[in-house]
């Protein structure tokens, strides 16, 4: 199965991006700033 070279592309820049901003080290920080909160706020 070939995958065209745009596919690659965007591929690796999905990579680039998630390598960049760490999603899942990103949850406590996210998990201790809406700690306390209300659903409303």
């Amino acid at each position: 199965m070939t995958f065209s070279p745009e596919y690659t592309l965007y591929a690796k820049a999905l990579v680039g991006v998630l390598a960049i901003v760490n999603p899942m080290g990103a949850i406590p920080i996210f998990l201790s700033l809406c700690a306390g909160r209300t659903l409303d706020e």
